[in-house]
């Protein structure tokens, strides 16, 4: 490879590079046929278990815990003296998901809590999580419990506030991450592979502290469902030879090659008597288009109309530069990437000397044109100083991150 680079650009990446101007000249009319699929939101993926719409006293037996500081109240889950609750079945996968849609939160709660990966469902101190959100102060801390550590705080607090009507949710990953939702937004995430039962499945609840006058209501979860893309709309290019304003590849007029026969399509007389060689007129600086000169949708020699799909959803083509967030690189490779429900993600290394690997992304379609778009942020966390980051794209709903470290991890 590195003989390749001493010698020259790469063909590979004149390729890439080609492809990458074709698709930006293209424009949103070419994008519309990428657009023929959106994903759903990725969170939640799970259903309502519990929507409490049953008559007014005891909050019913799917339920254990301290059951006697709950009770069932006008289809809401009513907040007496609290306690925790866990969801007696079943048990959940390695990666799972919790969420409650908080009604009315008492501001004078001290805890308000989501219960991941409990390793019993009548008791919590085998081993759980606890996503605690605490009104009074807006803040989310992250929690695990074993019987032989007691409860340790995983990562540091998180500055965020919810407002009546929001739900509140968590992922626990079996990878080790605690992943916080506000609504479909995703607020924070938190590493917890310190905790030994990450990798665990388990069991689902809530957890209630001085919160009295606390009212919640459509309790769901259970075991996380990678999201499956939806058609939204047809969109097969059509052929048209209306005008369009977006830029295309198209052949402009010049002299040396327009195909032009000679002023007439009668032999020339010349000023000799003796004829041409040939009593042909042969006509000169004609020109058969090749398919390298001209640069059409298809090989062709012959002229074909363009195919324009039309575009009916995108946003209109713009440029922009704006700060993001704290990331860098050392060569610019693969760190932006525009997924197919068109939002933009961006990868990078917080700076020199760091191991935090830095991920941004839009929560809205289309093309963000201010660093207040990128709504979301989380960092991930690594041993070693990051020195590259390379990004790939499935097209539908992953983006694989690869990085490189001092350490070769």
């Amino acid at each position: 490879m590195a003989k390749l680079i001493r010698r020259g650009i790469p063909v590979y990446l004149l390729r890439v590079l080609f492809l990458a101007f074709v698709l930006f000249l293209a424009g949103p009319g070419w994008m519309q046929m990428v657009h023929a699929q959106s994903l759903p939101p990725d969170f939640p993926t799970t259903p309502i278990r519990d929507a409490f719409n049953r008559a007014n006293g005891s909050i019913g037996t799917a339920w254990n815990g301290n059951k006697t500081g709950f009770a069932i109240n006008a289809n809401r889950l009513d907040v007496g003296t609290g306690g925790y609750l866990l969801w007696r079945t079943p048990s959940f996968g390695a990666t799972q998901e919790v969420h409650v849609t908080l009604s009315a939160i008492d501001p004078a709660a001290g805890e308000i809590a989501l219960l991941l990966k409990s390793q019993g469902n009548s008791t919590w101190n085998k081993g759980v999580i606890k996503v605690i959100y605490h009104p009074d102060i807006q803040r989310v801390q992250v929690f695990t419990y074993t019987s032989t550590g007691g409860w340790v705080q995983q990562g540091a607090d998180i500055d965020q506030a919810f407002a009546n009507g929001d739900r509140f949710g968590a992922k626990a990953t079996v990878s080790g991450q605690v992943v916080i939702y506000r609504n479909t937004t995703q607020v924070a995430a938190v590493d917890i592979r310190s905790w030994s039962l990450y990798t665990k499945g388990g069991y689902i609840g809530l957890w209630f502290t001085n919160a009295s006058n606390m009212l919640v209501d459509d309790f769901g979860g259970g075991t996380w469902v990678q999201p499956t893309p939806t058609r939204t709309s047809t969109s097969t290019p059509t052929i048209t030879q209306t005008s369009s304003s977006t830029p295309t590849l198209t052949q402009t007029s010049a002299p040396s090659l327009t195909p032009s026969p000679l002023p007439s399509d009668t032999p020339t007389p010349v000023p000799s008597a003796t004829p041409l060689p040939s009593d042909t007129p042969t006509p000169v600086l004609t020109f058969t288009p090749e398919p390298s000169a001209t640069p059409t949708p298809l090989p062709t020699a012959t002229s074909e109309p363009l195919v324009t799909p039309t575009s009916t959803n995108q946003s209109p083509a713009t440029t922009g530069h704006f700060a993001i967030g704290p990331g860098g690189s050392d060569v610019i490779p693969h760190q932006v990437v525009r997924t197919n429900d068109d939002r933009v993600f961006v990868f990078a290394y917080r700076g020199d000397l760091s191991n935090q690997l830095m991920a941004y992304w839009t929560s809205q379609v289309g093309f963000p044109t201010e660093a207040a778009q990128f709504t979301a942020a989380t960092p991930y966390t690594q041993p070693a100083v990051i020195i590259s980051v390379e990004t790939v794209y499935d097209g539908l709903n992953t983006i694989h991150v690869l990085f490189n470290s001092t350490d070769g991890t």
